[in-house]
């Protein structure tokens, strides 16, 4: 297992996007027309995305609820409404299954959810105890 990346909720992307950028990191946007995020890549390791938001509108959260995807659509609801600071990190690994990180992630107390793909992930929020997002960045 190995992080993939960090998600770091921005209140102002272009904002961020230019405060990165002065501190010399190479930062590019996750869309030409309207971003929602932007990338910063190192020359290994994870990246980190800031995230002013998901993109998604309500009305499509609606839908895919509507269609069993609650745990997805919480998870878009998640990143739309916490506050600046890291609010998730992304796991992979490139095994057959997820099984040995669910333990890991079970047994610390940590929600995930799966996605599948060729390289599988998992992004961890940071809540705490009681379930409510946590807001210190040292998680």
């Amino acid at each position: 297992m190995k992080v993939s990346h960090v998600i770091y909720k921005v209140g102002n992307l272009k904002k961020a996007v230019e405060d990165f950028r002065g501190q010399g990191y190479q930062v590019e946007y996750g869309a030409l027309k309207r971003p929602h995020n932007a990338i910063i890549y190192f020359s290994e390791g994870p990246y980190l995305e800031l995230m002013a938001r998901t993109g998604m509108p309500a009305f499509m959260k609606r839908l895919l609820r509507a269609f069993g995807k609650n745990r997805f659509a919480d998870r878009l609801d998640f990143w739309d409404d916490c506050a600046s600071g890291p609010c998730a990190v992304a796991l992979e690994n490139y095994e057959k299954d997820l099984n040995r990180e669910r333990a890991i992630l079970d047994c610390a107390g940590q929600r995930f959810l799966p996605r599948p793909a060729p390289n599988l992930h998992l992004h961890l929020h940071a809540h705490n105890e009681s379930g409510a997002a946590r807001r210190d960045p040292a998680f």
